[in-house]
């Protein structure tokens, strides 16, 4: 699963979790700024915005696994961007127990 977190846009940062209880994996795009999760390209990838919070982002395509390829810039100064992607058929099962994580 992948989530963005964080009190306030300045705040957000993006992470993947396996939801095994872990903190999470941070979804860098390679910049220090606010990172926000647009969606997700496969099993591996996500498409991530980097900055915003009032102002253009930068969408990157970033891994979710550790030694994975470094971030692929996309754009530069997006105003709004979104990932369409359909439904598997039937959709899969949800987990009966969720673990908790630490991550708020």
């Amino acid at each position: 699963m992948a989530l963005t977190v964080g009190a306030g846009c300045a705040a957000h940062r993006a992470l993947f979790s396996p939801l095994d209880g872990s903190a999470g994996l941070p979804l860098s795009a390679g910049g220090t700024g606010p990172t926000s999760i647009v969606g997700r390209l496969d099993r591996d990838r996500f498409l991530v915005a980097s900055g915003g919070c009032g102002a253009p982002a930068d969408l990157s395509v970033v891994h979710a696994t550790a030694g994975a390829p470094a971030p692929v810039l996309l754009a530069r100064g997006v105003d709004a961007a979104t990932l369409r992607q359909p439904e598997p058929t039937p959709p899969p099962p949800l987990p009966k127990n969720l673990p908790r994580s630490d991550v708020a």
